[in-house]
């Protein structure tokens, strides 16, 4: 991450922790101030499994999604706008894909997990249905 003399950090952090950092500031006469800031980087959110078992038309599907990392807590699972599960089957806010799938083929859907403080991360599926 970098910190432009215009006082704007970008970047992508590279690792978690805890960072305190002092900036100081300069007006046109030469006087300074200076604060202490600390930021806060939480883990990527990542979601398991990766890969949905292959589920059969008619048959119980109860898979459970699990997300880690971020805040840590208070995760809630959702479809991505314009996604869709197969017909027969939804998804609940704490990950459980359930139902009864009701025709076969390739289906592809994008879920999207919230933490608790509102970091976001889309992660795209495939689920098999076979006939």
């Amino acid at each position: 991450m970098t910190f432009s003399t215009a006082g704007v950090i970008t970047g992508t952090p590279a690792q978690s922790g805890k960072y305190t950092f002092t900036i100081v500031a300069t007006d046109s006469i030469g006087a300074t101030g200076s604060r202490a800031y600390t930021l806060t980087v939480d883990p990527a959110i990542t979601l398991s499994p990766t890969m949905l078992p292959v589920a059969t038309v008619g048959d119980a599907v109860d898979d459970k999604l699990t997300a880690k990392g971020g805040s840590g807590a208070d995760y809630t699972f959702a479809l991505a706008s314009g996604s869709s599960l197969p017909s027969g089957l939804k998804l609940s806010s704490s990950g459980v894909i359930t139902g009864k799938p009701t025709r076969s083929g390739n289906f592809t859907f994008t879920i999207v997990v919230t933490d608790g403080t509102g970091a976001t991360v889309r992660q795209a599926y495939s689920l098999t249905v076979d006939g």
